[in-house]
């Protein structure tokens, strides 16, 4: 697998698109990430692969193509003004010859290169610590400000005069361990571990708008008839959040797509 790195110029709030190979229902596979916008193509903004500068995702013909060396590979029909979210067919697909290869694409906000450096060495770190955060028994150091500054719900409880004001200590139930020490790693760094629907889950409790938008893009990816069930029961108990509403549609064209 392989991750490039955000470029040292990367500004806040860009983009940064996954794409995941695979054909015929067969698992997917992240093998490259794009970043930043390399210019205008077709009125809109073209995306660069910034480590190996031979991706690019523009838009041309009213479709959005993924390029390498200026060879068209996949492609998908769309006017939108950023690359859409979704199956990228194969170029052959796009020149209506048949054909069922196609790629996976999706997407999420990336903070800029120097804030993500600096919050990483925190997380890795963890100096100065002064709260922790309690789940099944595991104590997970914390920093009260980046806490707060993530999450009202932690901003409340930090401040309160109840017991987690006083002695900075928070517990977290009925998730895992591995899914908390997810969240706080979003929190920190915007990358994040563990199990998508109690990710999805822990950002809507504590109103941690990243990692949301981050889960409902990443549950309606590689779905098996051994999660679908509970990724569907996650995301209509959360069904009137505006975030959720174009996961569980898409989760729906899955569904039907494969029945």
């Amino acid at each position: 697998l392989v991750h490039s790195k955000t470029s040292k110029t990367a500004m806040d709030g860009i983009k940064r698109f996954l794409v995941c190979e695979g054909s015929d229902g067969q698992q997917f596979y992240e093998f490259f990430g794009i970043y930043a916008t390399a210019g205008m193509y077709d009125g809109v903004d073209c995306y660069n692969h910034i480590s190996i500068e031979s991706y690019t995702i523009r838009r041309s013909d009213g479709k959005w193509w993924l390029c390498r060396d200026n060879t068209r590979l996949f492609c998908v029909d769309s006017s939108s003004d950023a690359p859409p979210v979704g199956n990228w067919h194969c170029q052959k697909y796009c020149l209506q010859q048949e054909t069922t290869e196609f790629v996976k694409v999706y997407a999420w906000q990336q903070s800029s290169n120097d804030v993500v450096a600096i919050q990483s060495r925190a997380w890795k770190e963890r100096k100065f610590t002064d709260a922790v955060v309690v789940c099944a028994g595991k104590h997970i150091p914390v920093h009260r400000a980046t806490m707060s500054a993530a999450s009202p719900v932690f901003a409340a409880a930090f401040e309160s005069p109840m017991m987690e004001g006083k002695t900075a200590e928070y517990e977290v139930r009925d998730v895992s361990p591995a899914s908390v020490e997810g969240m706080l790693q979003f929190v920190y760094t915007g990358t994040a571990q563990g199990e998508i629907t109690e990710l999805l889950e822990l950002a809507v409790q504590y109103e941690i708008e990243g990692l949301l938008k981050y889960a409902a893009e990443v549950i309606t990816l590689d779905v098996s008839p051994a999660n679908v069930s509970e990724r569907a029961k996650t995301l209509r108990r959360h069904e009137s959040h505006a975030l959720v509403v174009p996961a569980l549609q898409r989760l729906c064209q899955v569904i039907k797509q494969e029945e």
